[in-house]
C-alpha cells in the first residue's frame, strides 16, 4: 500500500521497495520466504490419573522464532496401554507408568514424558459442632475439592454432632469452607471467614472437627514414616475408621 507502506506478501521470492519523500529516495530489498515449523515445544501437566484426562499444548515456531497459529500437530503416544494421546492432544491415562507424548509439525518435533498415576479416591470427613446442637439447614461451601466444589450436606448426626463426608481430588492440597445455613448467604457460622483445610498427601481420609464460633479446628494429623531409633524401627498404624 503506498499510503501506509504496508507490504503484502504474493509469492515467494525477492523485490525492490522504494520508499520517497520529496527528491529522497531509499530502496529496500524485501524478500518474500514460506513460513515452515523450525521449533515445537509442548506446554502441560507432567502427570494424569488413570480413567482422567489433562491437555497438552503444541507451540509452534517458524524460522524466525515467530509463533504459527492454527498448524497441524500429529500426536502420539509411545505405549497406548499406559496412556493415549487425541488428535488434539488430550492425553488419557490408563494405567500406572511412565509414558512418552510425542508432538509433531513438520520437521519440528517435540517430546514430554507422562507419568500416569492410579486414581485413589480421598475424602474429607467433616464434623461441625454446635452447642445448641441444632443443624437444621446448615451445609459447608466447598471451593478447590477437585470435584464437586459447592454445597456439601451433613449426611449423619451422631453424638450431638453433625458430620459430612465428601470426595476430593488425590493432587488436591487444600481445600476452602465456610459454614452456612441455607441455600443463600443470609446466614453463616459466626465465623463466617474463609478457611481452609491443608490435605497430606498421604491420607486417604481427612477427617476435621470443626466448633461453632471458633476460628482454629481440630484436624487428625498424619502418620508419619517409619522412624529408626536406637537399631528399632517403629512403625505407626491408624484405623481410618476408629480415629
Amino acid at each position: 500500500d503506498s499510503n501506509n507502506g504496508k507490504v503484502t506478501a504474493l509469492k515467494e521470492g525477492k523485490s525492490i521497495i522504494t520508499l520517497s519523500s520529496g527528491s529522497l529516495t531509499k530502496d529496500v530489498e524485501v524478500e518474500v520466504v514460506h513460513l515452515v515449523p523450525s521449533s515445537l515445544e509442548l506446554d502441560g501437566p507432567n502427570q494424569v490419573y488413570t480413567g482422567k484426562d489433562i491437555q497438552l499444548n503444541g507451540i509452534v515456531k517458524d524460522q524466525f522464532g515467530q509463533i504459527i497459529s492454527g498448524t497441524n500437530i500429529e500426536w502420539s503416544s509411545s505405549d497406548e496401554s499406559i496412556a493415549k494421546v487425541s488428535t488434539l492432544g488430550v492425553v488419557q491415562g490408563i494405567s500406572e507408568g511412565k509414558v512418552k507424548i510425542t508432538a509433531k509439525s513438520g520437521k519440528a518435533k517435540a517430546t514430554k514424558e507422562i507419568e500416569v498415576k492410579k486414581y485413589t479416591k480421598k475424602y474429607i470427613e467433616f464434623t461441625y459442632v454446635r452447642d445448641d446442637k441444632n443443624y437444621d439447614g446448615w451445609n459447608i461451601w466447598t471451593w478447590q475439592t477437585g470435584v464437586n466444589d459447592g454445597q456439601q450436606n451433613f449426611t449423619q448426626i451422631k453424638d450431638g454432632k453433625a458430620i459430612s463426608k465428601f470426595e476430593i481430588a488425590p493432587d488436591v492440597t487444600q481445600v476452602g469452607f465456610v459454614l452456612r445455613k441455607g441455600t443463600g448467604w443470609d446466614e453463616k457460622d459466626p465465623y463466617e471467614s474463609d478457611r481452609y483445610i491443608k490435605i497430606d498427601p498421604s491420607m486417604n481420609v481427612t477427617k476435621v472437627t470443626v466448633k461453632s464460633g471458633v476460628g482454629e479446628f481440630f484436624q487428625v494429623p498424619a502418620i508419619k514414616n517409619a522412624e529408626i531409633q536406637e537399631g528399632n524401627i517403629n512403625f505407626k498404624y491408624r484405623d481410618e475408621a476408629l480415629y
